[in-house]
């Protein structure tokens, strides 16, 4: 209902019975074939939660280091390199399609 609505729940969550209660908002998910739809819980942030960090400004790089830099994220990314080898190939390890082994692992033991 939550999916069809475009909704979230806000709420308090207190993970042990002394701690303080945080707010925190939970988004649903639609389970794909096999599994249990789940809802993903993010803490709310508040003006508590911002600190001021003092810390000095870092120098500016070089042109040496910007073309590293440059290199760095591009052999880091998981896109298909473009060409004839790879016609049709999709991005490796999409992380809206990649589930949370722990969770996956708990609705297998609920299945069980």
């Amino acid at each position: 209902a939550m999916l069809a609505e475009g909704v979230v729940l806000v709420a308090r969550y207190c993970f042990r019975q002394n701690a303080q209660p945080r707010m925190v908002a939970l988004f649903p998910r639609q389970g794909s074939a096999g599994f249990a739809a789940t809802m993903d819980m993010q803490y709310m942030p508040f003006l508590e939660d911002i600190r001021e960090w003092s810390c000095a400004s870092l120098p500016a790089p070089t042109p040496p280091q910007r073309v590293a830099a440059a290199a760095l994220v591009e052999a880091m990314l998981l896109e298909p390199v473009s060409g004839a080898a790879t016609a049709g190939a999709e991005e490796m390890l999409r992380p809206e399609e990649t589930p949370n082994p722990g969770l996956a692992r708990f609705y297998n033991l609920l299945v069980q």
